[in-house]
């Protein structure tokens, strides 16, 4: 069975999760996870992602894909919560806005750093509630990547389709010009 592990559940996340849930993949399960429980609270009551916890380890054991939105001030708290619960095949996104920093972070924090990659999807307009998710919210949406130059084929292939399964259109980006 896969895993996808959403990290930090924000109105864009939880779109996210709305539209894989949508998806219908198969074989696969999607768990949130965030530290504020009024939000895993929020996202229970509502019913819009099946399997919420507020554990890094629970989240990201066995997770084949994880997927970080959280500002980028709680990027380095993120990564080393995430870190230990990792397995070798574990491919890491963040929708954050700064790339340079989030992947320097990664690059410094994450022990397979071949299997990080910056993403960014622009989104003409989030929802400002986790409320307004959205599972429509990413299609025709441009989704950056900006993948290091070491970054493992593998991975960049299956972030590039998680952006096409949710709708986005792809744009390869250096992290530098996209800061």
């Amino acid at each position: 069975m896969e895993k996808i592990a959403l990290i930090g559940l924000t109105p864009k996340s939880v779109s996210l999760a709305m539209a894989l849930e949508n998806a219908k993949l198969k074989n696969t399960k999607i768990i949130g996870m965030d530290i504020r429980r009024n939000v895993t609270n929020q996202v229970k009551k509502l019913k819009l992602i099946s399997n919420i916890t507020a554990s890094y380890s629970n989240a990201v054991t066995d997770a084949n894909l994880v997927i970080i939105d959280v500002p980028i001030s709680s990027m380095k708290d993120t990564l080393q919560g995430i870190s230990n619960g990792l397995s070798e095949i574990s491919v890491v996104v963040d929708l954050c806005s700064s790339k340079s920093l989030a992947i320097n972070l990664a690059h410094e924090i994450l022990p397979n750093k071949n299997n990080f990659i910056g993403g960014h999807p622009l989104i003409k307009n989030l929802p400002e509630s986790i409320e307004e998710a959205n599972s429509a919210l990413f299609q025709g949406s441009i989704f950056c990547l900006t993948p290091d130059p070491k970054a493992d084929p593998s991975a960049v292939k299956l972030v590039t389709g998680l952006a096409e399964l949710i709708g986005s259109n792809t744009m390869f980006i250096d992290a530098t010009e996209h800061d």
